[in-house]
């Protein structure tokens, strides 16, 4: 399943760019990106920039103007949190597997771009929940929302015409985790059921437009 999501997001937006048999030279473009991210949840009792999970996928932009454009990109992204909660002495790994659809706005100043915008985010699988050595995915991930959205904002740099380098920070606008199940005995994640777990993340990304 996973390969075939790739696949697809890979090749994506040379499909749609390939459809416009009347665009204009510059006006579209199409870009491969892969990376990594450097995620954390607040609100679980952990702390630090410290789950390390790849991403990957492709983008289409469309020219706005010589220092505008917008773009939508279609990514695989591997995020979560990792870390000892101290007061339990217990290690901690959650693992999201998502697929991310950001929409962006670019501001353009040579081969430096701004960009921010707003994302979806479609949970795929939460894997890897491990609590001192054991797994309690089967248990913890009926908890997290298949469904979320987030702000993002970044900056890109193009060492080449093709070639650039991007960092960006992603955060969701809501809980990852549903809190109406109060009466539930099935434990929540790592923290509190009263308390919003907000996910956060550094993304550093190499691209190639064509």
């Amino acid at each position: 399943m996973l390969k075939y999501i790739l696949i697809i997001i890979l090749f994506f937006p040379v499909f749609l760019l390939a459809q416009d048999d009347e665009t204009t030279p510059g006006t579209f473009s199409a870009s491969i990106i892969a990376g990594a991210n450097a995620a954390q949840i607040d609100g679980d009792d952990l702390a630090g920039f410290n789950k390390i999970g790849y991403v990957a996928g492709g983008r289409v932009e469309v020219g706005l103007g010589s220092m505008w454009a917008i773009s939508m990109d279609i990514l695989y992204s591997v995020k979560g949190s990792r870390a000892t909660n101290k007061e339990f002495s217990e290690d901690y790994d959650y693992t999201l597997s998502s697929v991310e659809v950001p929409v962006s706005f670019y501001y353009i100043d040579g081969n430096l771009r701004f960009h921010a915008g707003l994302g979806f985010d479609r949970l795929v699988q939460v894997n890897n929940i491990l609590i001192s050595d054991i797994d309690e995915t089967e248990l913890r991930a009926p908890f997290y929302r298949k469904n979320n959205i987030f702000g993002h904002a970044g900056a890109t740099y193009f060492i080449t015409d093709h070639i650039g380098l991007e960092a960006n920070f992603g955060y969701s606008f809501n809980s990852i985790v549903e809190f109406n199940k109060a009466d539930d005995p099935t434990p929540y994640p790592a923290g509190k059921p009263s308390e919003p777990q907000v996910h956060k993340w550094l993304s550093f990304r190499g691209i190639y437009m064509f």
